[in-house]
């Protein structure tokens, strides 16, 4: 899962097992208490069209407005340019490591 912060420019990212639901909202919960407990709790989200149910009362329980992009037309989702901008840096990382290195140090 990745999420894109406006405030501080930031792109954030979380590992998934599968992308069930409660995978997802696990995922995004633990984004949301991260971002909290360093004082940029979100107020306002911008999903995609897939929102998952229990994602959306995850946000309205906590009192985020949600806003959901419309189907086929994600320039409206600043997530899209986040995923893009991380896949070039995420993936060129992988060919910058050693092939001797451990596999958990990667």
């Amino acid at each position: 899962m990745l999420a894109y912060v406006h405030d501080p420019n930031a792109i954030m990212t979380q590992h998934l097992k599968s992308r069930s639901t409660n995978n997802l909202v696990n995922a995004y919960s633990r984004i949301f208490s991260y971002l909290k407990s360093r004082g940029l709790a979100p107020t306002f989200q911008k999903c995609d069209n897939e929102c998952p149910t229990e994602c959306k009362q995850f946000l309205e329980k906590k009192g985020v407005t949600l806003q959901l992009a419309q189907q086929y037309d994600h320039r409206t989702n600043p997530a899209r340019k986040a995923i893009d901008t991380f896949k070039c840096h995420f993936i060129p990382g992988f060919f910058s490591v050693a092939s001797s290195s451990p596999l958990h140090l990667w």
